[in-house]
């Protein structure tokens, strides 16, 4: 694998290298107050129309509120069937959720949940709309950090410069 020599890349902040596994856990009051209205705005998504199943309701902004502490398959009490969803989603991780590699099971449970109604959405949009959803929380998180890495004014990086 070829090393990233991009001095930018690996720019600590809080004392740990700003990378993927980090982004998303870092506690930051403002970062964890975004991943909190971009979770709430995902969760009133997923209520809307009675478009999304309900357990996968439920349980997909759970899983987002947890920041990767907690298995999905341990967060409580779910029926066999979301149970084989979070089993599926643990194996593949809380990062690669947040990089939007989801399990095949929320499209299975959610296209046959559409089966069931008279909505019009089928598994495959519904599917994409979530990815694009899960996308624009991680995305935010990218523009927050470097936001406040690189603004000429207030940036991390140009505060550090002007002290020295």
């Amino acid at each position: 694998m070829e090393e990233n020599t991009n001095p930018m890349r690996n720019v600590q902040i809080c004392g740990q290298r700003e990378i993927a596994d980090h982004l998303m856990l870092y506690p930051n009051q403002d970062r964890t107050r975004l991943l909190k209205e971009q979770t709430e705005n995902l969760e009133e998504w997923l209520y809307q129309d009675e478009k999304t199943e309900l357990e996968l309701a439920y349980w997909i902004p759970k899983y987002i509120r947890m920041r990767g502490n907690t298995k999905f398959a341990a967060m409580g009490e779910m029926s066999a069937t979301m149970r084989l969803i979070a089993e599926s989603q643990d194996k593949i991780g809380w990062r690669r959720f947040t990089e939007v590699c989801i399990s095949k099971e929320f499209h299975r449970r959610q296209t046959f949940f559409l089966q069931m109604t008279n909505n019009r959405l089928n598994g495959k949009v519904w599917t994409k709309q979530l990815i694009s959803r899960l996308l624009q929380i991680t995305h935010s998180q990218w523009i927050y950090r470097n936001i406040s890495l690189h603004d000429r004014s207030n940036g991390y990086l140009r505060n550090k410069t002007a002290k020295t």
